[in-house]
């Protein structure tokens, strides 16, 4: 299966509904869904009511809220058309509307080249070939990579430079104390610098909350000015590497309880196997001075953060191979390597319900990269990208990476 991205942007309330409801007549509101969407449902009645949604197909019915006078409750559903019934016991009016929030990550088939590649979750699952949203919220994501093969440049200026990065990009929100919402694009990234046989981290923070947005923060990098306005930008310099190597990045956020302000870690851990170099482990703790009650990573297909370089940026979590950065992508001519991609749910580090092999929230890309189906754990390797779902055959995914890289590590000794 060849998938990308597009976009339906059709959210909207539909004119309000208003009419009389008694014993014998429900108010009746006919639906059409074109796509799997989440419903934000208002009712406002002078006599209690029961919401009932029912698909005219297959007769199915689902209870919304039974016994109220007003709600203002959301569900997912999916595509088909449907009746809304509002019924009661006693005679009165009702004031109804909807809202209808589609899943903005959509795959389809076509094709396409380019794209940064690896595993990420947009918040959505392929159920039987239908989309099912699952948002997740969590306080930590992890990715992890053994690489065992490493090859790839950029042309740039007409010279290739060889390298390449390994990037972990996500949204954060942040839930100020006056009630309003920001949300912050962040990458943690791996790079490679291959003809040198050298290897740097860095990590990012951007305002994306609306375009331009001012940002203040402090860690150990500084503020950058750039064409979209200012970020966070840490660079750790550069160090030897050799290959095979491991890697784990992780983000993780929380709100300091004592100043209110959101913290993010920032966490590398690179180790080798016969090689003479130590393992490289690094860390930066960047503060976001806005008092904030909570912070969160959000991987969400009903939203979009409007404030990116290109107009709005998909809620989405990414391990993926790119460029080095400066919006190169890079061609890798050979690659060998296992990724894992984790979040926090309650005190356990947990796989996400689903990955695509394919990224969009970054400047940089990829080209030859391939996801390897017929191994388990799942392996990248050079090769035509296939833009499809990593686990259309459970039996042939991702599930065993996690113990498989970790084994290893406690082999070399964890750090």
């Amino acid at each position: 299966m060849v998938y990308s991205l597009m976009n339906l942007h059709n959210d909207r309330y539909d004119p309000l509904y208003m009419g009389l409801v008694s014993p014998t007549k429900p108010l009746i509101v006919n639906i059409t869904i074109l796509q799997y969407s989440y419903m934000n449902l208002t009712i406002n009645s002078t006599v209690k009511v029961d919401v009932i949604v029912v698909n005219k197909i297959t007769k199915q019915a689902f209870s919304i809220v039974s016994g109220v006078t007003e709600c203002n409750t959301g569900f997912q559903i999916n595509i088909g058309n449907y009746t809304l019934l509002i019924t009661s016991n006693q005679t009165g009016y009702v004031k109804l509307r909807y809202l209808l929030i589609p899943i903005y990550a959509i795959p389809y088939f076509g094709s396409g080249n380019g794209f940064p590649t690896g595993l990420v979750y947009y918040g959505v699952i392929n159920k039987s070939g239908e989309l099912v949203g699952i948002p997740i919220n969590t306080t930590e994501v992890v990715g992890y990579a053994l690489i065992n093969s490493l090859g790839a440049y950029s042309v740039v200026n007409g010279t290739k430079v060889f390298g390449a990065a390994l990037q972990m990009n996500m949204i954060i929100e942040v839930l100020t104390l006056s009630g309003t919402k920001q949300f912050y694009w962040v990458q943690i990234s791996t790079r490679f610098l291959i003809n040198m046989s050298m290897i740097g981290f860095t990590d990012i923070v951007w305002n994306f909350t609306t375009p331009y947005s001012t940002l203040n923060a402090s860690g150990l990098g500084k503020h950058v000015s750039t064409t979209a306005g200012y970020a966070y930008f840490y660079g750790s310099g550069a160090f030897p590497f050799d290959l095979p190597v491991l890697v784990r990045m992780e983000v993780r956020t929380y709100v300091n309880q004592t100043t209110q302000y959101p913290i993010l870690q920032f966490f590398y851990i690179v180790k080798y196997f016969a090689s003479p170099y130590p393992p490289d482990i690094f860390s930066d703790n960047v503060t976001l001075y806005v008092k904030a009650k909570q912070a969160y990573i959000e991987a969400n297909p009903y939203f979009r953060t409007e404030g990116g370089v290109s107009g709005y940026l998909y809620n989405d979590i990414e391990l993926v191979f790119t460029g080095m950065g400066n919006g190169y992508s890079a061609h890798f001519y050979k690659l060998n390597a296992v990724l894992g991609l984790y979040y926090l749910n309650g005190s356990e580090l947990v796989k996400f319900p689903s990955f695509l092999d394919f990224g969009i929230d970054t400047a940089e890309g990829a080209t030859n990269v391939a996801v390897d189906l017929k191994d388990n754990p799942v392996h990248f390797i050079a090769g035509p990208q296939k833009m499809t779902w990593i686990d259309e055959d459970p039996s042939l995914s991702y599930f065993d990476s996690y113990n498989y890289i970790n084994y290893i590590y406690e082999f070399l000794g964890y750090v």
